[in-house]
């Protein structure tokens, strides 16, 4: 698909729950890590049962009081940017099992970190449009890809710098998840001066939220067709928002 090459300073994640029922979802991502030709490592610890009393009391508070697969899915992310910390890598590209990555993805993600120099060091570049949030077109540049904003778009394909990690660990550590991780992370960044950029247009779409998953969290209210529908239809009006 690219003839380009993923970053050498740049370690991906992709969180995962290795199990039989959902085998669909590692296939689908070894194919595409495969294709994109990206080396990245699986963050299979976390699951919902694994999760001891000890880590529900030092790193969750209300109202995450049990495992759950919310919790797993927060402590998953948790991993990555512990893990993260360990290496002598500058960025992490976090995803989700279920993503689907634009064919010039490898590409695009390199622009994006050229354009980081124009920013402080604690950012988080979100490339997904999971949520069908865009930046209206009246705000784009020809030459630009990322555009600053005060939200997190969603939580299935983010950038993260070794400060803006660094943060992260710190504040869970302290003050515990108490919300969703894309929600948690809507709360507690600008808390911590965590720049959100918006990368557009977006390379990246969720599985779950377009309707080619189920969800792995929460039962689909909805059959996936109609899921499916439902989120082109939204694409279609908000991407076109001036």
């Amino acid at each position: 698909m690219s003839e380009v090459t993923f970053p050498s300073n740049t370690i991906c994640y992709v969180l995962h729950v290795n199990k039989p029922q959902y085998a669909k979802r590692k296939e689908h991502i070894i194919k595409t890590m495969s294709a994109h030709n990206i080396p990245f490592e699986w963050i299979y610890d976390g699951n919902q049962e694994d999760i001891s009393d000890k880590v529900l009391k030092s790193l969750f508070k209300k109202p995450f009081l049990e495992s759950s697969p919310e919790v797993s899915c927060c402590y998953k992310h948790y991993l990555a940017w512990k893990s993260f910390l360990s290496t002598d890598k500058t960025y992490a590209l976090i995803l989700e099992d279920d993503v689907f990555l634009a064919p010039d993805f490898v590409a695009k993600f390199n622009r994006s970190l050229s354009e980081l120099s124009q920013y402080k060091d604690t950012v988080s570049i979100q490339y997904s449009n999971a949520e069908n949030l865009y930046t209206p077109l009246s705000r784009r540049k020809k030459d630009q890809t990322l555009y600053p904003n005060v939200k997190s778009r969603a939580a299935d394909a983010y950038l993260l710098t070794r400060a803006s990690a660094a943060l992260r660990c710190a504040f869970i550590q302290e003050h515990g998840f108490t919300l969703p991780a894309d929600g948690q992370c809507d709360y507690m960044d600008p808390k911590l001066e965590i720049q959100f950029l918006w990368f557009e247009p977006s390379i990246v779409q969720q599985g779950t939220q377009s309707g080619f998953f189920s969800s792995s969290i929460q039962r689909n209210k909805y059959p996936l067709w109609f899921v499916r529908f439902k989120w082109r239809w939204k694409k279609f009006f908000r991407s076109r928002r001036q």
